[in-house]
């Protein structure tokens, strides 16, 4: 027992303590054990031995970058000097390779100045190229505008085109029924029927192609009554690159319409675009 505070105080490796370096407090057994280990101001020897005996931990680095026996390569390195020196040594080193370091240095500037000349070259081209696209790009731009005006003129005239054909059409069909209702049954009203018959036509194109309205007239429809001729048309299409087809027409009429009315059939015929059209043909006419 008469030993017990001396052991507290100076023996047991609990007791607390500071660290004699940075005063961190804590346990004995701590404080020499791992805290050394990583202690900031705990002294290091200088690796290079220098006449600085001792180093604090997180002065190490400070001390490296001025330690005169630290190994650095030739402040001449970026121009081609390979030498590893002691920091030291540098001055020594530069008076004994004047001439190697001004040669490493001619060399290093003739480079530069190559590197300056491509460099500007490509500058230039790059510009050459940039002022080109510069170029392109409002020609794009103008060409754009005038496709937009081209396409607002098209709409216009398709609109207006549209209402001619729709105008048309109502005019007709107030001939059609004058005509019908006095008894007239000539080569342009068979042209007129015709006409409007394959105008109606464009509800059932599947190509997405416009219908362009055919009007056929038969010459001397009264005669041909008279002869009851069977007359053909000359070939037409039902769309662009539509169904080939033609008319037949019986001047005396077939069947119950023989001796009163004219027999009308559509001929379908072999056409250069077959191959890429959909069948059987399907549609009102």
């Amino acid at each position: 027992r008469q030993h017990l505070t001396s052991h507290v105080e100076y023996e047991c490796p609990c007791r607390n303590v500071n660290c004699q370096y940075c005063s961190e407090f804590g346990e004995y057994q701590f404080i020499e054990g791992h805290h050394k280990e990583q202690c900031v101001k705990f002294p290091l020897p200088c690796p290079n031995k220098c006449d600085v005996e001792t180093v604090p931990r997180d002065g190490m680095e400070a001390h490296r970058k001025e330690c005169p026996l630290e190994m650095i390569d030739c402040e001449y390195h970026d121009m081609g000097c390979d030498t590893k020196i002691a920091r030291k040594d540098q001055q020594m080193h530069d008076i004994k390779t004047v001439r190697e370091h001004l040669m490493l240095t001619k060399v290093k500037l003739t480079e530069t100045k190559d590197n300056l000349a491509s460099t500007k070259d490509e500058l230039a081209s790059t510009k050459d190229e940039l002022a080109s696209t510069k170029a392109e790009l409002a020609s794009a731009r103008g060409e754009i505008a005038s496709s937009k005006g081209e396409l607002a003129i098209t709409k216009d005239e398709l609109a207006s085109t549209k209402d001619r054909i729709a105008s048309l059409e109502n005019l007709m069909q107030q001939w059609i029924d004058n005509s019908t209702s006095r008894g007239h049954s000539d080569g342009l009203m068979v042209a007129v029927r015709w006409f409007l018959h394959l105008s109606s036509m464009a509800a059932m194109t599947t190509s997405g192609n416009q219908v362009c309205p055919v009007i056929i007239k038969m010459p001397g429809v009264d005669k041909c009554k008279q002869d009851e001729v069977q007359w053909y048309s000359c070939p037409f299409y039902t769309h662009n690159e539509g169904y080939k087809m033609c008319l037949r027409v019986d001047a005396g009429g077939l069947n119950i319409g023989k001796g009163t009315s004219l027999s009308l059939y559509l001929y379908l015929m072999k056409g250069p675009h077959d191959d890429k059209l959909s069948w059987p043909l399907r549609g009102k006419f």
